[in-house]
């Protein structure tokens, strides 16, 4: 197991019981953002031909309304809660 510094342990300065952990969700979310990001810079360069029944050229400051409007917005909310459940059991665990 890893052993916190020694500013770290018994909550440190934030108050946070496991700061092992905190840093454990920033890398994760770090590594979410960045592929978030090339996302962004991949549909602006590419579309696959069988998205035109869905795609119409909108570029990527358009596609959140888009998206909320034909309901596409709820599917991506529910699979990064699908994802993130696990963590917020560990969290919640202890």
């Amino acid at each position: 197991d890893i052993q916190a510094p020694y500013w770290a342990e018994n909550g440190g300065i934030f108050g946070w019981p496991d700061v092992i952990w905190a840093r454990e969700a920033e890398v994760k979310h770090g590594r979410i953002a960045m592929l978030a990001a090339t996302g962004l810079i991949v549909q602006d360069l590419f579309t696959l031909p069988f998205y035109s029944k869905w795609y119409t050229g909108e570029k990527v400051w358009a596609l959140h309304d888009k998206l909320v409007s034909i309901g596409a917005a709820w599917q991506v909310l529910l699979a990064i809660g699908a994802l993130e459940f696990p963590f917020i059991q560990k969290c919640i665990e202890g």
